[in-house]
Parts: C-alpha cells; structure tokens; sequence
C-alpha cells in the first residue's frame, strides 16, 4: 500500500509532513486557526497545523488526482 504525505505548516510556522493514510480525524481549531489532525494509532496522537482542514483536503485530492487514484 503506498504511503501518501502532504505538507503542511505547523502553528510554529515548521514544514511538517503527515501521512494522510494514518488520519483518523480532522477538525478546525477555531476560526482561521488552523487544524486538529488526529491519528489511529490505538493512543491519542495529535498534531496542529495552520492549513484549515479544506486545504488540507484540497492537498489530499492533489495528490489523488496525481497519483491517479
């Protein structure tokens, strides 16, 4: 199974990458305030970036549309 990575900047302004394939759940944090993005890994793992969860979901179609899935 390929492994799918998008960019994505942190509130700290860092270049993080995420493997979109392990993403269980992806919520706003506020208004304009990035995101939420949670893991299932079994444990409560969490990350939060500036990109608001539509942009991360236009960079996952991106991805798909390249990858021609």
């Amino acid at each position: 199974m390929p492994t799918n990575w998008i960019k994505c900047t942190s509130l700290e302004g860092d270049l993080v990458y995420v493997n979109i394939d392990l993403v269980r759940l992806l919520k706003p944090v506020g208004e304009g305030s990035g995101s939420r993005i949670e893991f299932g890994s079994g444990h409560v793992d969490h990350v939060k970036v500036k990109d608001s969860p539509e942009e991360i979901l236009q960079k996952l179609n991106e991805l798909k549309n390249a990858s021609g899935i």
